[in-house]
């Protein structure tokens, strides 16, 4: 998303709120700044033109709803979580108070509950990914499961190393669709999933980078730009390395939402409420157009907005018998 260059102030604020997100919830510090870099320059009040994702990570609405449903609690954001509902028949979240609804979504805007989230939905991805790949992620195959979410990240890894010739766009078709210049290169041919894995790792590279000249990413993270791509993979347990089933059901979205969604009711059950008496307060990040990409991924500068609890990382899951989200298309008003 292309947004205009934010105040030094500005960005100064909101990587303050998100070095604090990274450690109240056992998150990269390195990682989060640079995916708030490429999602909105680090501009709080970033507003997509297409969707209604908003924020320093884009979230749309119903991926926020979704994660402050989960992960709030533990994070101290309890009495906004409590007022968000789901509706089985529907598969959406809702909020039956339209006060308390607009509440919530202008939250987005906040770095300090944006940041928060984020921490939260990409504890959940690294949680799925170690699990799936018998290894930590990189700060690249995080970006990865924040673009197709954790499981399609798990599968397109595993594809880079089993099978690193293969078609990508013939693995994830309804990504590939919604997503042309990731998936072809610019004279329409296909790329390989080793491609499109060193694609995506770059992006979240050249944002490292520009964190790093403004002075806002740490020495460290800059240090590790500039790995080949076999230095970027790390390898697979030779386990879990396996054939990967080409057809994708465009079911990417769904089997990340469930995942995801599972990690938020892990955490709702492991993380003790953090009491917060004052007045009440998620790509994730930005939509995209078609099928599946990933969730997850605001507004809490308000003078009513409560800070971010210190606890114990919060890790987002599905409460049993929620329909995952789509997070390819922005379905409209929860």
């Amino acid at each position: 998303m292309a947004v205009d260059p934010t105040s030094a102030s500005a960005a100064t604020q909101a990587s303050g709120a998100i070095r604090q997100a990274a450690r109240t919830t056992g998150t990269s510090f390195d990682y989060l700044l640079a995916t708030a870099k490429l999602e909105s320059n680090l501009n709080p009040s970033a507003q997509a033109s297409t969707s209604s994702a908003k924020g320093l990570f884009q979230f749309i609405e119903q991926t926020w709803l979704s994660t402050m449903k989960s992960a709030g609690p533990g994070l101290g954001y309890s009495g906004y979580a409590d007022a968000i509902s789901y509706n089985a028949n529907s598969g959406r979240y809702e909020v039956s108070d339209p006060g308390m609804r607009d509440a919530i979504m202008k939250l987005r805007g906040d770095p300090a509950a944006s940041a928060a989230m984020a921490g939260a939905f990409t504890r959940g991805n690294q949680d799925q990914l170690q699990g799936a790949l018998g290894r930590a992620p990189t700060d690249g195959e995080l970006y990865i499961a924040h673009f197709l979410g954790a499981d399609g990240a798990s599968r397109l890894i595993t594809a880079a190393t089993s099978r690193p010739n293969a078609s990508a766009a013939d693995l994830f078709p309804g990504a590939a669709s919604a997503n042309r210049a990731i998936f072809y290169d610019r004279a329409g041919n296909a790329r390989s999933t080793e491609q499109v894995y060193a694609v995506l790792a770059n992006k979240l590279d050249q944002a490292k980078i520009a964190a790093g000249a403004s002075g806002q990413g740490s020495d460290t993270a800059v240090a590790q730009i500039g790995q080949t791509f076999l230095d970027r993979l790390p390898p697979l347990p030779k386990d879990r390395v396996a054939s990967v089933a080409a057809p994708d059901t465009a079911g990417v979205t769904q089997a990340y939402a469930e995942a995801s969604q599972r990690e938020a009711t892990r955490a709702l059950r492991q993380v003790q409420p953090v009491r917060d008496d004052r007045p009440l307060f998620q790509a994730m990040f930005t939509a995209r157009d078609n099928n599946p990409i990933a969730p997850v991924v605001q507004a809490l500068w308000t003078d009513t907005a409560p800070a971010a609890a210190q606890a114990s990382p919060a890790t987002p899951s599905r409460p049993a018998g929620i329909r995952p989200l789509d997070l390819f298309r922005d379905t409209g008003r929860g």
